[in-house]
């Protein structure tokens, strides 16, 4: 008898580096959107470890509304949940949360869109977005079988609610040839009190742009044991990226006219000139346009990410 098995890949998707739609933010100058994939049949087993080390963390019992944030967990004294925690503890906890990937072989993905450069009015979360519905496209496709679909899992993004739909519309039903065709459907208002995954999501993009923000220089002043825990958390994220080359997410890289149209509306008069060549949008110059391949070239190497900043 012919059997026929299709397996659901969950792509859990968050952000770190302000809520998306702000271009200009000297605080946080890189944006990160990305997480964490998990398979149908290892969802279960990924909840049950999850729970397990909060277990281990919170031997007195984990309160009902409990949710990890990561930059609670790992500001320098620690808030919410964690104040007054030492540091030692909350950075084994984030630790043994990588390792957990690592165990069960799940793969990350992660969009790095550096703030500088970009037009007014850009939204670096619609760019990673855009990069990274095609990134997972791709992904499904070539690494998981041809029976094998995907679903993207977004945590609610009431501000950029109307731009979200339109984006994911004109990929899904837009070009022919440019559709998304594994990425069979898209999650949104997800709890994350109550999902793991997106709890783990929100651990590794906020450990990329720490340690992106090292590699492009703007976080020159900091600890140097600081330094090395970011370089070596991201070290265990680098080991479970799908494709470990990191691409410059900037306005060039949408592959939708749409996106060329919302990313800098005053560069396009009418749809005439939708096809327009994006690279052109740019006031910046060349080098500072491309600074994102600083990132690239200190974070591609394992070996050299000690080193980083």
């Amino acid at each position: 008898m012919l059997t026929y098995s299709c397996r659901m890949h969950f792509c859990y998707l968050d952000e770190s580096g302000c809520d998306g739609k702000q271009a200009k933010d000297h605080q946080e100058p890189i944006f990160v959107l990305g997480g964490i994939t998990v398979s149908d049949e290892r969802w279960f087993k990924t909840n049950k470890d999850f729970n397990d080390l909060l277990e281990e963390l919170l031997p007195q019992g984990v309160p009902d509304n409990f949710e990890l944030h990561a930059n609670q967990l790992l500001s320098p004294d620690g808030e919410g949940y964690f104040e007054g925690w030492s540091r030692e503890t909350r950075n084994k906890f984030a630790t043994d949360v990588l390792d957990l990937i690592s165990d069960l072989n799940h793969d990350c993905h992660i969009a790095i869109v550096p703030k500088k450069g970009l037009s007014e009015g850009s939204s670096p979360y619609i760019l990673g977005l855009d990069y990274l519905t095609g990134y997972l496209e791709k992904y499904i496709r070539d690494r998981k079988g041809s029976t094998a679909r995907g679903m993207v899992i977004l945590d609610q993004k009431k501000d950029l609610e109307h731009e979200i739909h339109d984006l994911l519309r004109e990929k899904r039903f837009g070009t022919k040839n440019a559709r998304l065709k594994r990425l069979v459907e898209f999650g949104y208002h997800v709890d994350s009190r109550r999902n793991p995954m997106v709890q783990i999501s929100d651990l590794i993009v906020y450990i990329s742009r720490k340690c992106a923000e090292l590699a492009m220089g703007h976080r020159d002043d900091w600890p140097e044991e600081a330094k090395s825990f970011y370089a070596k958390s991201f070290q265990k994220i680098y080991t479970r990226l799908a494709w470990k080359k990191f691409p410059e997410i900037q306005e060039k890289h949408c592959t939708t006219d749409y996106t060329n149209l919302f990313v800098k509306p005053q560069t396009v008069s009418d749809k005439t000139k939708k096809h327009i060549a994006v690279e052109t949008i740019y006031s910046e110059s060349e080098q500072e346009i491309t600074g994102v391949r600083s990132i690239a070239n200190k974070l591609s190497n394992p070996a050299k990410i000690d080193k980083v900043g």
